[in-house]
């Protein structure tokens, strides 16, 4: 049976860490201030003799927060604050984007340019600022794309590059896209939300048709590396960041964060270095 003092606590704790009244997330799940004022305190909302929490009601509120069901059921979020680097604008963020997404430089010189076309345009995407022209952002896009398929003939790294620039992009595209399932998020701190939500309607709409073959995509590329044996490592870190990232296409909805987590922690336990790598940075950004 679910635990309905600790839901009531972690949905409280969810609320005020992201800064929003009762009122607030009330508005966003299109129910009454009193029901959330009884779900936080654990008390029986609606007819019946028990405690209960519906279902759907939590699945709602863990997508409305961006995190597992599980783990609004499960854990104890009493605690739950976020990273210092989510509450302002600091160059660390691009180190810590590119040291989760890895970008890979071949140790001898490949002669085709057009891997290093795409190279420098990927490292100079991690250091892009928000004021950046759509022209600008596309060309970098392009660059990175063109250079990596036309050089991938004569080198693997363009190959793993490619799928780490994908994964890392398609994971902002998908924040951005789902972001009109986020209420107006009120604390000012919180930098992902405010430029999200100071986005026009149209610029969240991200047409993601482009994207209707990614999945299939990557794992080909993936297939080539693991026959090759190259960057064996990085590939299950890379498919593990998937799950964790929502990105995989089946029915398990949040579920598949919770299968990344532990895919995670059993590459630690192999002692792969990204996936170490990885849970050090997080480890890091909650302890500052």
């Amino acid at each position: 049976m679910l635990n309905t003092d600790k839901i009531g606590k972690n949905i409280k704790a969810l609320r005020e860490a992201h800064g929003e009244t009762q009122k607030e997330l009330a508005a966003a799940l299109y129910l009454s201030v009193n029901t959330i004022s009884k779900y936080e305190r654990g008390e029986k909302v609606g007819s019946g003799q028990k405690k209960a929490f519906d279902y759907d009601l939590l699945k709602n509120i863990a997508k409305h927060y961006g995190i597992a069901i599980e783990w609004l059921a499960e854990s104890n979020l009493s605690e739950f604050k976020f990273p210092e680097y989510f509450y302002q604008e600091s160059p660390d963020v691009s180190n810590l984007n590119r040291k989760i997404y890895p970008v890979l430089k071949p140790k001898l010189k490949i002669d085709n340019q057009e891997f290093y076309r795409a190279y420098y345009a990927h490292i100079k995407f991690f250091e892009i600022t928000p004021d950046i022209s759509n022209e600008e952002f596309e060309q970098l896009i392009d660059d990175i794309i063109d250079g990596y398929n036309n050089s991938c003939e004569d080198n693997l790294v363009s190959l793993i590059n490619l799928s780490s620039f994908m994964i890392y992009l398609r994971t902002i595209y998908q924040i951005i896209s789902r972001a009109g399932e986020f209420s107006k998020i009120k604390n000012p701190k919180l930098k992902i939300y405010s430029k999200i939500n100071a986005l026009s309607e149209n610029e969240r709409k991200m047409d993601l048709e482009d994207w209707k073959d990614f999945q299939e995509t990557i794992f080909e590329i993936f297939a080539e590396l693991k026959k090759k044996h190259f960057c064996s490592d990085l590939v299950d870190y890379l498919i593990a960041q998937m799950y964790s990232n929502q990105l995989i296409e089946n029915d398990l909805n949040e579920t598949n964060l919770i299968v990344g987590l532990e895919m995670m922690n059993a590459l630690i336990l192999l002692k792969n270095p990204y996936a170490i790598r990885f849970i050090k940075i997080i480890s890091d950004s909650l302890d500052d």
